[in-house]
C-alpha cells in the first residue's frame, strides 16, 4: 500500500500536467470566428452567379486567411482565425464563378462588423479600394495600418452612406470597372484600385493595366460630369488631409 501511495504521488500529478498540455476542443472553437453575409451585385444589373469568397489579409492581399463559396441566393459563412481576425482585420474578395472579371470586395475591421451580416456589394468595393490606397501608401509601417486605424480612417466615407447621390456614383464606377474589366485580364476590382489617387496619374495606372483607352476616357468624363464620382476617386487625399 505504501509502495502505491508513493507511485500515485508521482502518476496524478503527471496526469494533471498531460491533461493540461492536451488541446481543448473548446479552447479551439474559441480561437475561430465565422464571418456570414451575401453578396449582392443586384445593383449592377448582371448576373454574377455563385462566388467564390476569400478572406484577405488587409495589409498584405497575396495571403489568404480562409475561403469559401456562396449558395445559389449569394449567401456565405466563412471560418477563419480569430487572431488573424483581431490583428489584421479582413477584405472579403468575391469573384464571380459565371464571369471572373466581376469581382466585388468588402473591408471587415472591427468585430463588431464580423458579427452583423456582411454585405458585399458595389459600395463595399469602392471602399475597399480607398482602404487599399492607404495600405499601400504606408507600406509596411504596420502601426498605420492596423484595423482600428484603417477603421477610424475610413469612417468619413462610411458616414455617408446614406447619401443617395454617393451611392449612385458608387454603383455607377463598379459598373465603368466591370465594363473595362471584361475585355481583359485585371478583374473589376483590381481597376477600382488602380483609379483612386492622385487623378493626375490616372491614365498611367489605367494603361499599366492593359485597360482600353476608350474606358479610361469614360471614366474621365465621368469625373469631368458627375462630382460625386470626382469626390470618390480622389477620396484618399481628402481623408489624408
Amino acid at each position: 500500500m505504501t509502495r502505491w501511495k508513493k507511485a500515485s504521488g508521482v502518476i496524478v500529478p503527471l496526469l494533471g500536467l498531460l491533461l493540461l498540455a492536451a488541446p481543448s476542443p473548446i479552447t479551439a472553437v474559441e480561437k475561430t470566428i465565422t464571418l456570414k453575409g451575401r453578396v449582392d451585385a443586384s445593383g449592377l444589373k448582371v448576373s454574377g452567379g455563385k462566388f467564390k469568397v476569400r478572406a484577405l489579409k488587409p495589409q498584405d492581399r497575396s495571403v489568404e486567411l480562409g475561403k469559401t463559396d456562396t449558395d445559389g441566393t449569394g449567401r456565405f459563412r466563412l471560418t477563419m482565425d480569430d487572431e488573424d481576425f483581431g490583428l489584421y482585420g479582413v477584405v472579403l474578395q468575391a469573384t464571380s464563378t459565371k464571369d471572373p472579371a466581376l469581382v466585388l470586395e468588402a473591408a471587415v475591421l472591427r468585430h463588431r462588423e464580423a458579427k452583423k451580416s456582411i454585405p458585399i456589394t458595389a459600395a463595399t468595393t469602392v471602399e475597399a479600394a480607398i482602404l487599399h490606397w492607404k495600405v499601400r501608401r504606408h507600406g509596411k509601417d504596420f502601426h498605420r495600418s492596423r484595423p482600428f486605424f484603417l477603421y477610424e480612417w475610413l469612417q468619413p466615407l462610411l458616414e455617408t452612406k446614406v447619401r443617395k447621390d454617393l451611392k449612385r456614383a458608387q454603383v455607377a464606377l463598379v459598373k465603368w470597372a466591370h465594363g473595362a474589366a471584361a475585355s481583359g485580364s485585371p478583374t473589376s476590382a483590381a481597376i477600382l484600385r488602380a483609379s483612386v489617387g492622385d487623378t493626375r496619374q490616372l491614365d498611367k495606372r489605367l494603361t499599366d493595366l492593359k485597360v482600353p483607352s476608350k474606358a479610361v476616357e469614360q471614366v474621365r468624363q465621368m469625373m469631368r460630369t458627375d462630382a460625386e464620382v470626382a469626390y470618390l476617386l480622389m477620396m484618399p487625399y481628402m481623408l489624408e488631409l
